[in-house]
């Protein structure tokens, strides 16, 4: 009889893990950025840059990660890159200035703070490489 005991409160304990951790991803347009038809970009090709780049780029908008409980950074990075291939852009960058109330986001960690309840990234579309040796 314990064995369904101990089943039922580890399927317990796992859907409240589950309903408590959350990933809410927004995506806010940069003022200066037209809403042309961008051009559509898998989640997978966009990069994630430490800094800005020193090539020529366009901003095209902030994206929010808002977290609760505990997640692993590759989690809170797929939501990214998913928003950032909806919005068209090719690379995000931490913008430690837009986050709240958590360490920088650090690359490679098994989980990210759960102090945390937003990380900011900037959007960016880079130049296409083969326009640029036309």
């Amino acid at each position: 009889m314990k064995a369904p005991t101990s089943v039922g409160l580890i399927a317990a304990s796992v859907a409240v893990t589950l309903l408590s951790c959350c990933v809410s991803v927004s995506f806010e347009p940069d003022p200066s950025h037209s809403a042309e038809q961008v051009p559509l970009v898998s989640p997978s090709g966009v990069r994630v840059l430490r800094s800005l780049p020193a090539q020529p780029y366009e901003t095209l908008g902030r994206i929010e990660a808002s977290l609760s409980g505990h997640h692993s950074s590759e989690a809170v990075l797929l939501k990214v890159h998913q928003a950032a291939a909806t919005a068209g852009a090719k690379a995000i960058v931490p913008d430690p200035a837009g986050t709240l109330f958590a360490e920088p986001f650090r690359y490679g960690m098994d989980s990210v703070s759960p102090e945390a309840s937003v990380y900011t990234f900037v959007a960016l579309r880079l130049p296409d490489p083969s326009s640029a040796s036309r």
